[in-house]
């Protein structure tokens, strides 16, 4: 892993301290959360494939950033845990997959319209609502014509959450006047994520000033203070709910907690809080990069080069469970390819190889499942009923069955 060495300015940011001359990892890669795709069902001659087949598609996204000149801002916002999946389905009222449009309404009374939406409702069911862009500007077209629909509005919330299209999400809930007090705290996530702090500070800093006992708004207003320099407010707003954030291990609270000590000179409370942190999550970047910042804020300087050296490794691992995800990505893409050309030899090679490096359970069955197809249609019948049997017991393990939990994500280290 490559550092950098700085001179006697160190790294400049705000309020951070570090020793001159002391090396500092130099590169961050934060893990990339990964969606799962299904793959359709192919018809070949005396061969049923299964119907579900998740395999992890890299997100086209690499974060990578330095720390010169950065400060601890570039670590926390980058490897936090992204709090803002709270951005979420839920922002809505209406559910769109459920709903019917309202009676009487412009859209129940126009026909075409009608049929517009049925169309896309049933093409959102059981696509985590990842609309082809064409779809999605259907659904624009739909919502412009009726915004008076919430079925609409919380659809088109969702397709733009599933693209993670958050200047689309400004502008759906920038755009209304009439949004609950829920929504407008999803605009101030949005204003967030976006980096559009002042508007963030405009619509998150009155909400939380209302509910301060709100921990999650309490977070994300302090997330917004800090950002501005008022690391005093920041700091005062956490410590009132910090009973709960502790209680529900809201870890990326309390790295923001450590960043505001940690800029304002209390490197041994920031200490304390990002081993906190590193007991709930050993593999919180951000806390380890800020445990090695206070340690060289302390003087010790064997503690703080332990921390890089883990945060290090960390990385590292990160980038290689990536690297991974990417070769599973095109296997499957290529196993999708081979099913459709018929080419059984080059399916079953696919699915060897996938097998060698797949640690989620839920594909590691499937994957026994679609063996278990090629060898039956290849008259290598006990070959096949040995896959199905290893198939059934991932499912039998994971609660997923037969065929089962194509969608799950959970990861483990060990697989049959």
């Amino acid at each position: 892993m490559n550092r950098a060495t700085f001179g006697l300015d160190g790294i400049r940011g705000r309020g951070s301290t570090i020793a001159p001359g002391f090396p500092v990892p130099a590169e961050r890669v934060p893990p990339v959360s990964l969606p799962s795709v299904s793959l359709p069902s192919v018809s070949l001659p005396t061969l049923s494939v299964p119907s579900v087949f998740a395999a992890a598609v890299l997100v086209p996204v690499v974060l990578a950033f330095g720390l010169l000149g950065c400060g601890p801002d570039a670590v926390t916002d980058a490897a936090l845990g992204d709090g803002e999946s709270a951005i979420d389905r839920a922002a809505s009222d209406a559910d769109p997959q459920a709903a019917a449009p309202s009676s009487g309404s412009r859209l129940a009374d126009d026909p075409d319209a009608l049929a517009t939406w049925t169309a896309l409702q049933q093409r959102m069911q059981g696509s985590a609502n990842r609309l082809a862009p064409a779809e999605l500007d259907t659904l624009r077209g739909l919502y412009d014509a009726h915004p008076e629909e919430s079925i609409l509005f919380a659809a088109l919330n969702n397709a733009l959450v599933a693209r993670e299209d958050w200047e689309g999400l400004r502008d759906l809930y920038a755009g209304r006047d009439d949004l609950t007090p829920a929504q407008r705290v999803t605009l101030g996530k949005v204003y967030v994520r976006l980096g559009d702090w002042d508007r963030a500070e405009a619509v998150l800093l009155p909400l939380a000033d209302a509910q301060p006992d709100e921990a999650d708004l309490a977070y994300y207003a302090a997330r917004v203070e800090r950002h501005l320099g008022q690391r005093a407010a920041a700091g005062a707003r956490l410590d009132r709910v910090m009973e709960t954030l502790r209680a529900t291990d809201h870890v990326d609270a309390l790295i923001i907690r450590g960043m505001v000590d940690l800029e304002t000179g209390e490197a041994d409370a920031a200490r304390g809080l990002f081993e906190d942190v590193l007991a709930i999550d050993p593999d919180s970047q951000a806390a380890l990069d800020g445990l090695g910042r206070a340690f060289v804020a302390l003087g010790q300087r064997a503690q703080a080069a332990a921390a890089f050296a883990t945060l290090d490794a960390v990385h590292l691992r990160s980038a290689e469970d990536k690297g991974r995800q990417m070769r599973l990505s095109a296997g499957a893409e290529a196993l999708k390819a081979a099913f459709q050309a018929r080419d059984l030899p080059a399916a079953e090679r696919l699915v060897d190889t996938m097998l060698a490096e797949a640690e989620d359970p839920s594909l590691r069955q499937t994957l026994h499942e679609y063996a278990a197809e090629i060898y039956a249609a290849t008259n290598r019948a006990p070959a096949a009923a040995d896959a199905r049997a290893t198939a059934a017991a991932i499912g039998a393990a994971t609660g997923g069955g037969a065929n089962g939990s194509a969608n799950d994500d959970t990861s483990t280290g060990a697989a049959p």
